[in-house]
């Protein structure tokens, strides 16, 4: 049995608090309230996914591999990032099957390898279009800094590494929507196009370990206050691109876009990290630990929240939509605690056996 002590060993605040109010934005979206003032805000919280991923996900990778790589490492980094996301992600997906139709069979096959954005599409289970993204981002970032990497990371190598991925990226996309004239959907759910949002977090991840004084700097309370009143400024002119909804046609928003509003994300991150503000709080403050808790309950919660409101819709009659909802976050939180305790965390920490000496 795992409690708050060992469930919430060496956290940062700061990050457990956006995680939270993402996994909460998408959560509320979800219940039928997708815009505030014209603005689809659950879109932004998605983009805090990808780019927090990729900042930790890369700090990771950078320490370890800093010095060098080989295959050892390489393997020992998939296992441990992979029993983290895998294994949960198949049992929500078999329980899936089993509740909608056990025979369903070839048609589920693409969820199995996280083609679904690209083959057959997500209508069965739509919240793991964000999944697809980051497992090939998983499989496909480690093994490009194994091949080119090797000898150890070299600054103004990998920085040149870093940003020519995401100049390729935006190069891609224009050519892709100049000629296919996609809309913003057809971009955003393609993990071909998505990424430099990843390559953002990594590149800032990289700042925090080969360069921690210009990293501390950018932590400032005042210089983060300056790039998130510039984000909300992005924000707004993003929102009103297309008439107060999302940018679907308006090709700067297709393209540049997502760059820009990866950058502006990831610039929060040196404060989320580092500031003394949010991760001084005491461990027993109230408020952190509900937020501590959220954010460790985040990924069951994104898996399943979307079935819970299907199955209570369906199942139970509740003519008050504010009782409505209080029984579907309720449903949702315990089955997320119970998933976390009994199998996500058990799991993830039998990877140990698994491995490379």
């Amino acid at each position: 049995m795992y409690g708050y002590s060992q469930l919430a060993k060496k956290r940062i605040f700061g990050l457990d608090l956006v995680r939270s109010i993402s996994v909460c934005a998408v959560v509320f979206a979800h219940s039928g309230y997708q815009y505030i003032m014209g603005f689809r805000y659950g879109v932004i919280a998605i983009e805090y996914f990808f780019v927090m991923s990729g900042f930790l996900v890369g700090e990771m990778l950078i320490r370890e591999f800093h010095n060098g790589a080989d295959f050892k490492l390489l393997m020992n980094f998939w296992i441990k990032r992979w029993f983290r996301t895998l294994p949960l992600y198949y049992l929500i997906l078999i329980i899936k099957i089993i509740l909608s139709n056990p025979f369903i069979g070839f048609k589920v096959w693409p969820y199995f390898f996280f083609l679904q954005n690209n083959v057959g599409g997500i209508g069965f289970f739509s919240v793991s279009w964000t999944l697809v993204i980051e497992e090939w981002f998983y499989l496909i970032l480690p093994l490009v800094i194994f091949i080119f990497f090797r000898s150890g990371i070299r600054k103004h190598k990998f920085i040149i590494f870093t940003i020519g991925v995401m100049v390729a990226e935006i190069i891609l996309r224009m050519l892709y929507v100049a000629y296919k004239d996609v809309p913003w959907g057809g971009i955003v759910g393609s993990f071909p196009f998505r990424f430099d949002s990843f390559m953002i977090g990594v590149f800032v991840a990289f700042v925090k370990v080969d360069y921690p004084k210009l990293f501390q700097k950018l932590s400032g309370k005042w210089v983060a206050a300056f790039f998130l009143l510039v984000l909300i400024g992005y924000l707004g002119v993003f929102s009103a691109s297309e008439g107060g909804q999302l940018a679907s046609t308006v090709y700067w928003t297709r393209t540049i876009g997502f760059t820009i509003t990866s950058v502006l994300l990831a610039l929060q991150m040196p404060f989320l990290t580092n500031s003394m503000f949010l991760n001084g709080i005491s461990e027993n403050n109230l408020f952190k630990r509900i937020v501590t808790w959220i954010s460790l309950l985040s990924y069951p919660i994104y898996l399943i929240h979307m079935d819970v409101f299907m199955y209570v819709e369906k199942y139970i009659h509740i003519p008050s939509q504010a009782l409505h909802l209080t029984v579907c976050y309720s449903i949702i939180t315990l089955l997320s605690y119970l998933l976390i305790v009994f199998f996500h965390q058990p799991v993830t920490e039998s990877r140990k056996r698994f491995l490379l000496k």
